[in-house]
């Protein structure tokens, strides 16, 4: 389960590194019809899901409710971070 989560998370700094670039890079042949904004967007919240479920089981007993609460205000935080970057674009 913690591994599962592990690779969801990185599935997710990816979709978000996309929508960042996206929307940050001024040069316009990097990303012409903003595909990477869309889909790195709603990609996002599965993997945002997936992660806050499952990465606390990859940290032994005592973290898990630690890391828990970081990843579950962190991610959705962010996620809707990639949202404001989508609608302003």
């Amino acid at each position: 389960m913690g591994g599962l989560g592990v690779v969801a998370g990185l599935a997710w700094l990816r979709c978000v590194v996309t929508v960042f670039e996206s929307r940050l890079i001024a040069d316009p042949a990097f990303d012409p019809h903003g595909y990477g904004l869309i889909f790195g967007t709603v990609s996002a919240v599965p993997t945002s899901m997936v992660t806050v479920c499952a990465l606390p089981w990859a940290f032994p007993q005592r973290y898990r409710a630690t890391v828990g609460k970081v990843v579950g205000l962190l991610l959705p935080t962010v996620t809707s971070l990639a949202f404001v970057a989508l609608f302003t674009a």
